[in-house]
């Protein structure tokens, strides 16, 4: 099952490497780079990770501030989905080489997937593997192979969490467990009331945030009903107070899956025709995506998961079976299972029948960022990375011989899946990956942010002096500032900015069409944002929160010879209104 949000435990030694190249150390060892990563050995297995400093500064970092102060998030650049770029384009065929190279002569397999919004943008099997069906080695299909996903799953059980509770089959996302489920009952240590059952709710669940044991109190493949779990965990303790801090626990989504099913089936739906936790997933995201070979029944489709050698035979389906446990790591599928689920991901800007697009948007906020100065954090039930300074939202998993992850980069739209056979390196294998195409889309997001700086035709119709004005006397504000926009240059490019305001001094991007277009004519629409020359893909959340002004709408009434007569903050000054003292 999944071992937690770790990192790779391997041995860490000082070595930069260049993309991709295999180099001979003795007669038996060898030592194979991938961007700054480097191996020895010849399955991951045995040998050592080498990182360089750069990589191992990024997941290693001690913390520099403590939980709950500022952390850092990024700014999403609004990059369009459906446009491979030349830098985009040429990262994916130095991935592919890479991991041809690695897989060519091993007996385990790889399948990669690549979504830049809403369009798969790479799709291909590397390696070998054998099935029961065909024990012969070939490249893995994307169609013909199934792969148990493990904890990938999941994200399911978290995708169902808000699914019913848009579609009012549960209360809360914050409903306690014993709504839901009434015989949920923890040992409450004396004196410590705060690790009282009564206070674990199935957001907490689907976060790791609920203080549960990691596993179920059951062995093998969990064939247990819920009612005999409840009567075991009777005598469990929580470990944490709720919400307190993160503790990885199989036992806790595999709860809320169980629990999302007892909701349903008390309700006026399931009191006639009862689901269970694997027939609410399919219904509601597997069917509706065309997820079509997608499945909880491993044993179903065995004949087409890869086949695992361990202790000189094949591991058989029982290893694979969770039975109870499933919300936790039961789905099985194929490649083109998961690249419809990849592209779906980034319908939030068009609400989907799934789920819509502002749910979308609070799936992926994190719930906790850890003292690491922001750089993780967890989600429900993402796995949050901050990656070549873009964050990440991770989301792994491993059963006996497998691992596999699922990569989704806000802020560039781009979206990963790596589906193998390959248990020992593929975790550092995936992040590497995603790290050399997040810097290949870096020029690409920075260029996309700059295009909107600037309105469309003269910017100097914009530029002059403002007196400050009441909205409704139009007496004279003394104690307002006067301001004068300006035009200034930074890094190569125009933008218009206040004069002479103290820190923060923010200059006014040009935004959406779209949203002009909901002011009516005659209305120039703008935002604040932090100046150009401090622009990065994150910026300081304290800063964002003492400073209270970015973001906000600044509208220009704009006079029929094209030059702005006015501006009003609303957001900021309700009651002012700027007035031009220089209008030509």
């Amino acid at each position: 099952m999944r071992m937690g949000s770790a990192m790779v435990g391997r041995n860490v030694i000082w070595l930069a490497c260049a993309l991709p190249v295999v180099l001979a150390l003795t007669s038996s060892e060898t030592l194979s780079c991938f961007g700054d990563v480097c191996f020895t050995g010849d399955d991951g297995v045995g040998g050592n990770f080498l990182f360089s400093p750069s990589v191992v500064r990024q997941f290693t970092r001690l913390a520099q501030i403590v939980e709950w102060e500022c952390h850092v998030h990024p700014v999403p650049p609004g990059l369009e989905g459906g446009q491979v770029t030349p830098g985009l384009r040429a990262a994916l065929r130095k991935v592919d080489a890479a991991l041809r190279a690695f897989y060519r002569n091993r007996d385990d397999g790889l399948y990669f997937s690549a979504a830049f919004g809403q369009d798969i943008i790479w799709s291909r099997g590397y390696g070998h593997v054998s099935t029961p069906a065909n024990p012969v080695l070939h490249e893995p299909s994307r169609t013909g192979t199934m792969w148990p996903m493990a904890s990938v799953t999941k994200v399911f059980t978290g995708l169902l969490l808000l699914q019913m509770r848009d579609r009012g089959l549960i209360r809360s996302v914050d409903a306690p467990v014993v709504d839901y489920l009434p015989e949920f009952s923890l040992r409450t240590p004396p004196g410590l009331p705060g690790l009282a059952s009564g206070t674990i709710t199935l957001r907490a669940l689907g976060a790791h945030l609920g203080g549960m044991p990691r596993e179920p109190p059951c062995a093998g493949p969990c064939n247990v009903t819920t009612s005999e779990v409840l009567a075991r965990l009777s005598a469990y303790a929580p470990i944490l107070p709720t919400y307190s801090r993160a503790a990885y626990s199989n036992l806790g989504l595999a709860l809320l899956g169980r629990a999302l099913e007892a909701a349903y089936n008390s309700g006026p739906a399931g009191s006639s025709e009862p689901r269970t936790y694997e027939e609410l997933v399919t219904e509601l995201t597997l069917i509706p995506l065309g997820m079509a070979n997608a499945t909880f029944d491993v044993a179903e489709v065995f004949n087409a998961v890869p086949s695992v050698i361990q202790d000189g035979g094949p591991m058989p389906v029982e290893a694979y079976q969770l039975l109870w446990n499933a919300p936790a790591g039961a789905l099985v599928v194929t490649a083109a299972d998961m690249e419809q689920f990849l592209t779906w991901f980034w319908s939030w800007t068009t609400d989907s029948p799934v789920l819509t697009g502002s749910s979308i948007r609070e799936w992926t906020v994190p719930m906790r960022n850890f003292a690491d100065a922001g750089l993780s954090g967890i989600g429900l039930p993402w796995e949050e990375y901050v990656l070549a300074d873009y964050r990440v939202l991770t989301k792994g998993g491993d059963l006996p011989g497998f691992h596999s992850d699922l990569m989704i980069v806000p802020s560039l739209k781009l979206s990963l899946m790596f589906l193998s056979s390959n248990a020992g390196s593929q975790q550092a294998l995936s992040f590497l990956v995603t790290k050399q195409l997040i810097e290949a889309m870096s020029d690409y997001a920075e260029a996309k942010r700059r295009r909107n700086y600037l309105p469309p035709g003269n910017v100097t119709a914009y530029t002059g002096t403002y007196e400050p004005r009441n909205v409704s006397s139009g007496a004279v504000l003394p104690d307002a500032p006067v301001l004068t926009l300006v035009v200034e240059s930074s890094e190569g490019y125009d933008f218009l900015a206040f004069s002479g305001l103290p820190p923060p001094q923010p200059f006014l991007g040009y935004v959406s069409e779209e949203i002009q277009q909901l002011q009516g004519p005659g209305v120039a629409t703008f935002r604040l944002f932090p100046r150009p020359d401090d622009l990065r893909p994150r910026v300081e959340i304290c800063s964002v929160l003492a400073d209270g002004i970015f973001y906000e709408y600044v509208y220009f009434n704009v006079s029929d010879g094209g030059y702005a007569s006015s501006f009003a903050v609303p957001g900021l000054h309700p009651q002012t209104v700027w007035i031009r003292a220089d209008l030509p």
